[in-house]
């Protein structure tokens, strides 16, 4: 996370649905820049007591049986933010094309909006969409017994959070919408790489910096 005194706490992956719903709807990808969720706290404590600066309310992070896909969904937003933020020999000059970087921004609103509906899916499902007592114990239940099928392995934090497994609400629909955002971005740096002229082993070089 990182923090500003004005603005509050800033988090990686831990930010408001509702500003991530919101900076999504915002997002034009003619505007040529990155995709970011401008989320900010302004309270101290435990985050579930947590406020978002854009609407003064509690905020609702992403369920704590998605929060694996929330920190990967970070991560895609942190790397494609470098079509935008890699340059060459300190020159005023983006090292990936126009057209990769629009290619990019336009699957973007694709990916961001199918992790709002996983999101919407996977909570309604367990009855998160309303408040209510019986369906969060059961939830908090689930979570748990889940939390026991972990591997714990001697790496990053992130391997400890909970993803989607196959057979559960949501998990179809962004597996595929990863699956389809990464065939895009692949298809677009590969049809640059044939515009500069560069062949099939160069093309695949260019996909393999990029990933």
């Amino acid at each position: 996370m990182s923090s500003d005194d004005d603005d509050g706490i800033k988090p990686f992956f831990l930010w408001c649905m509702r500003c991530q719903l919101r900076c999504a709807r915002n997002y034009e990808p003619k505007a040529d820049c990155p995709f970011e969720i401008d989320c900010c706290y302004v309270a101290d404590g435990p985050i579930c007591y947590h406020q978002c600066s854009c609407s003064k309310t509690k905020c609702e992070i992403a369920a704590p049986g998605m929060l694996g896909n929330g920190w990967d969904y970070s991560q895609t937003l942190r790397w494609t933010a470098g079509f935008w933020d890699n340059r060459e020999d300190n020159k005023d000059e983006n090292n990936w094309s126009e057209l990769v970087r629009s290619g990019v921004a336009s699957v973007l609103n694709d990916l961001n909006r199918a992790f709002y509906e996983t999101v919407t899916v996977y909570r309604r499902k367990h009855g998160l969409e309303v408040d209510g007592h019986d369906a969060e114990m059961a939830y908090c239940s689930f979570v748990e017994k889940r939390r026991q099928l972990l591997v714990h392995l001697p790496c990053y934090r992130s391997s400890k959070l909970l993803r989607l497994l196959p057979g559960e609400p949501g998990y179809i629909m962004w597996m595929v919408a990863l699956r389809v955002f990464t065939e895009k971005v692949e298809n677009d740096i590969i049809f640059c790489a044939f515009l500069r002229g560069l062949d099939d082993i160069e093309a695949c070089k260019m996909v393999d910096k990029a990933l």
